[in-house]
């Protein structure tokens, strides 16, 4: 493993594609960004589609919330949002859950992608060494 200041490897007259900071973790580069994102395709409409959702849920909460304030200008929008069995607040239960497991896979996939990314630049530092 590549420790130490300026320790780098070289392909073929390229950027470097690792090096390791004062503390011994190899420096993530584009060039593993992209190894990263190549080995994972279906990151970006799953990341996507929880974006989707959470924004939603937090519409539908956002415009439920006001009206129940007595928000005149959301009235008409929140007069369309169907309501679950139980009301508003039922409704607004359900949206919160659904949000915050969006906002959980979107915080899972960023972790499964910060530890691919030094799971891949360590494998790049051990090859350098070794070759």
């Amino acid at each position: 493993r590549l420790s130490g200041w300026g320790a780098a490897g070289r392909r073929g007259g390229g950027a470097a594609a690792v090096v390791c900071m004062a503390g011994g973790e190899p420096e993530i580069t584009d060039e593993i960004r992209e190894a990263e994102k190549k080995a994972t395709p279906m990151r970006e409409p799953r990341v996507q589609a929880y974006v989707i959702v959470l924004a939603a849920t937090l519409l539908i909460l956002g415009t439920l919330a006001l009206d129940q304030a007595g928000q005149a200008s959301v009235r008409d929008l929140a007069a369309s949002i169907p309501l679950l069995p139980g009301g508003a607040v039922v409704t607004e239960g359900v949206c919160a859950a659904i949000g915050g497991l969006a906002g959980y896979f979107l915080y899972a996939e960023e972790e499964t992608k910060q530890q691919n990314l030094r799971r891949i630049a360590e494998k790049v530092a051990e090859k350098r060494m070794d070759g």
